[in-house]
């Protein structure tokens, strides 16, 4: 076993748009989460932010979907962080998000094990692709080129696991499982944490609410499909008022103009946020299939204390040892759920309980944090 001194330096690379704290996004939460996490562990942490490529025919391939492991410049990266390695000592090269993890082969290669390199994962770059691409259902050559996009990400995914990553932190037990296949060779599953803060619920009778990215597919098409659901109920939602707020404007209007039970309210404010809330019967989280990561909207529910409708797939990420969060089955069964219960006082109590409870029973930070240090001093 290393025996590791106090002094064992960490240096984590992020994308500079995630470690915006004021862009409190699904990535930008999780990647503040792991910065607390190896602050914690007690080794200094030191923090170099980077950019995107700016090179053209990068983009290009972006734009069209037909990329594989080119949203940066690893080289020219790679010349800057081993200049701090030298400087700062570095024993520790934490890689936050898959999309950087090629510069874990440049580093081995300069480095060997000298430096031990972790993956902080927010989940497979193929967790979002592959779902993506059998529903939307390319036709011709778009899928041609879209399976061989797939392909390549896999192998390269592969090989990053299998040859040059030390240790991978993820943030679903789904993914732990997944990149064991790959070829990881030492995983840490990092449930999300629960921080508590209940909402002055006051609940309007047969109001339901959403809040997330609506230019995100999962949330999208999950939201599209309990609609559709909702809509052939059209007998049973009289006076149900669906609530959406999440940037993805286009989509929003669309839906409110589609569906006439929806008001889409755009972004907003933090206490604005939490105040419209506090008026939902029902918190949603409609993820009906796995994508990468967590759904890390649903710490959200369950920090304010709200009633939950979630789903097995929705819940995923997530670690507690009491109470209950309802996975519902389909959309169908969803739809059924508002129906049911957003104006049942009685029901809504109880599931407020059940989240309450949840909140409370989550694994900490520092129970977290010691589980990283061990395995750390194991590298």
């Amino acid at each position: 076993m290393q025996n590791l001194k106090a002094n064992s330096n960490t240096l984590l690379i992020s994308d500079a748009h995630f470690l915006e704290e004021q862009a409190m996004g699904g990535v930008q939460i999780c990647t503040q989460e792991y910065i607390q996490l190896l602050r914690q562990t007690g080794f200094p942490l030191f923090i170099h932010p980077v950019h995107p490529t700016r090179s053209i025919a990068k983009r290009i391939l972006i734009r069209l979907q037909l990329d594989c492991f080119q949203h940066y410049d690893y080289e020219r990266i790679f010349s800057e962080i081993s200049r701090l390695i030298e400087e700062k000592n570095i024993f520790f090269l934490a890689i936050n998000q898959i999309n950087l993890a090629p510069l874990a082969q440049l580093v081995q290669r300069s480095f060997k094990d000298r430096v031990k390199i972790i993956l902080l994962s927010h989940g497979n770059e193929t967790g979002d692709y592959l779902p993506y691409l059998v529903r939307s259902n390319p036709n011709g050559l778009g899928r041609f080129l879209h399976t061989y996009r797939l392909g390549r990400h896999l192998l390269m995914e592969s090989s990053l696991y299998t040859h040059s990553i030390d240790l991978t932190l993820c943030i679903s037990e789904l993914e732990q499982d997944i990149n064991y296949w790959l070829g990881a060779r030492k995983i840490l599953f990092i449930p999300r944490t629960f921080s508590p803060e209940f909402l002055g619920w006051s609940p309007k009778r047969g109001r339901v609410g959403f809040v997330g990215t609506l230019n995100h597919f999962p949330n999208s098409k999950g939201l599209e499909m309990v609609l559709d659901a909702l809509c052939q109920r059209s007998q049973q939602n009289t006076g149900m008022e669906f609530r959406i707020v999440g940037g993805g404007t286009e989509t929003g209007i669309e839906f409110e103009r589609k569906y006439p039970f929806v008001k889409y309210l755009g972004r907003l404010g933090d206490e604005e946020l939490k105040n419209e809330a506090a008026t939902w019967s029902i918190f949603l989280n409609p993820v009906f299939w796995y994508s990468r990561g967590a759904s890390t909207k649903l710490a959200t529910g369950i920090n304010w204390g709200l009633p939950i409708l979630s789903t097995r797939q929705g819940n995923r990420g997530y670690s507690w040892s009491k109470g209950i969060i309802e996975a519902c089955e389909s959309p169908e069964d969803m739809a059924a759920k508002i129906l049911s219960w957003s104006s049942d006082s009685s029901k809504l109590s109880e599931m407020a309980e059940q989240t309450r409870k949840v909140a409370g029973s989550g694994e900490t930070l520092s129970e977290l944090a010691e589980k990283l240090k061990r395995e750390l001093e194991g590298l």
